[in-house]
């Protein structure tokens, strides 16, 4: 997972693309810039360069790890500063990777971090 945040974290996301299934789901959460459901590796590469087009800096740091079979949950602090508007954020959004092998079937975002943890952990 760390390798993977590596390479979403690079000057190139785009390449973190190649890790979904052709076929892969990246829905992004309700209430924040760009919500919705990302399908295939076309439209999943499209977010992810307009999402990088809209930050001066970022970076998305894994700070807890947590399996489940193929599901991998991440408390992930975000830190960055917005490129049209110099407005700073420093929060956590929680992510749920799905795998199938070793290619991503799907990744979901929550904005209600420590709800989406509790949430994982009562499934554990």
């Amino acid at each position: 997972m760390r390798r993977l945040y590596a390479v979403l974290n690079s000057d190139n996301p785009r390449a973190a693309v190649d890790s979904f299934r052709d076929d892969g789901e990246w829905q992004w959460p309700r209430g924040g810039p760009d919500a919705g459901v990302y399908r295939g590796r076309e439209e999943i590469a499209r977010a992810a360069e307009q999402w990088d087009d809209s930050w001066a800096d970022f970076e998305m740091e894994p700070e807890e790890i947590i399996e489940r079979g193929d599901e991998v949950f991440v408390m992930c602090r975000y830190r960055g500063t917005g490129r049209g508007s110099g407005v700073p954020i420093d929060t956590h959004v929680a992510h749920v990777w799905e795998f199938d092998g070793d290619q991503v079937a799907r990744l979901r975002m929550f904005g209600q971090a420590e709800r989406a943890r509790q949430r994982f952990l009562d499934n554990l």
